[in-house]
C-alpha cells in the first residue's frame, strides 16, 4: 500500500508539479490549495507526511503546522516555503516540524528529504510498538517487594535506551523468559 502525500499549498502549478512528481515515485497524493482544506483532508484520511506551505490564503502554515501538531504529534510535516526566513524554519523546527525546504525546491531533494522524514516517522512508529509490548511483558511479573520492583525499572530503563543486547542470567525456573 503506498505511502499517503498531502500537499498543501496555494500555488497551483507547485501542487500539480508535486503531486505528478511524487506519483511517479509511488506515493498516493492528495492537494489542498488551503489550510482549511487540508485539515478536511486530513481528518478524512490521514497521512504519513504533509508538504505544508509558509503562506496560505486563509492562515499562516505555521499555525497550521500546530493545530497539526495537536491532532496527531507524530504526523511527519516538511515545511516549504519561497521566504527562506531562518527565523521561521526555526519556529517550524520547534513546533514539531520534520524539516524545512525552500522554493524553488530540486525534485530529487525534496524527494530524499520526504523518504527521510517517512523513514525516521516508520522507525518511531516502531519504538512506541516496542515500548508497549515491552511495558506488557514486564506487567506480568509478579512480586511487588522493593527488590521486584527495582527489576521492573532496570528492564523499562534498559528498553528505553539504545542497548542492542542483553543477556539474562539465573537459576532453571526463575522466571527469565518472562524479561
Amino acid at each position: 500500500m503506498p505511502q499517503k502525500i498531502l500537499v498543501i499549498d496555494d500555488e497551483k502549478l507547485i501542487r500539480w508539479t508535486l503531486e505528478q512528481h511524487l506519483v511517479k515515485e509511488g506515493y498516493e497524493v492528495a492537494t489542498a490549495e488551503s489550510a482549511e482544506r487540508g485539515m478536511d483532508l486530513i481528518a478524512d484520511d490521514a497521512p504519513d507526511l504533509i508538504l505544508l506551505d509558509n503562506r496560505l490564503p486563509d492562515m499562516s502554515g505555521l499555525e497550521m503546522l500546530e493545530k497539526v501538531k495537536v491532532r496527531d504529534r507524530g504526523l511527519m510535516v516538511i515545511m516549504i516555503t519561497a521566504y527562506g526566513m531562518v527565523e521561521a524554519a526555526v519556529k517550524a523546527m520547534k513546533l514539531g516540524a520534520y524539516d524545512y525546504v525552500s522554493k524553488p525546491f530540486n525534485l530529487e531533494e525534496i524527494t530524499f528529504v520526504i523518504k527521510k522524514a517517512l523513514e525516521a516517522g516508520s522507525l518511531r512508529t516502531q519504538v512506541k510498538q516496542l515500548r508497549q509490548e515491552c511495558k506488557a511483558k514486564v506487567g506480568t511479573l509478579i512480586g511487588e517487594c522493593v527488590e521486584m520492583e527495582k527489576v521492573k525499572d532496570l528492564i523499562l530503563k534498559i528498553a528505553r535506551s539504545d542497548a542492542t543486547t542483553v543477556l539474562i542470567q539465573g537459576d532453571s525456573g526463575t522466571g527469565k523468559e518472562l524479561v
